[in-house]
């Protein structure tokens, strides 16, 4: 239980799947600060260094585009999916006595009444 009513295992999956967001931003960040150890280090190739930094950039960002792209239209899907579900009534028309709600399909209690 807890705090909110969100089950642990929704939990745990969500947390897992912020970890190519957060992936991507140390990534990012240990990229700014790799670049500017290259501009003080003459010793290293600079071009390889920046090219591979910058890929790596874009392909984090293709990467999560991909997945936001796939996962809106996969929402889009389901929210367009027609419902199986019943409308649940909230006249007591359909429903009929209480007692008939609590006895097993198929039994004739209440037409003895």
């Amino acid at each position: 239980s807890g705090v909110t009513s969100i089950p642990l295992r929704d939990y745990t999956l969500a947390l897992i799947a912020l970890l190519p967001g957060a992936l991507m931003l140390s990534f990012v960040g240990a990229s700014a600060s790799s670049l500017t150890d290259t501009t003080t280090s003459a010793k290293e190739n600079k071009t390889v260094k920046i090219v591979t930094i910058i890929s790596g950039i874009v392909f984090g960002g293709a990467g999560i585009y991909a997945a936001s792209y796939y996962s809106k239209l996969e929402l889009d899907r389901i929210l367009t999916a027609p419902q199986s579900v019943p409308a649940i009534s909230s006249t007591t028309e359909d429903v009929g006595s209480v007692e008939s709600l609590l006895l097993p399909p198929g039994s004739n209690e209440s037409a003895e009444e």
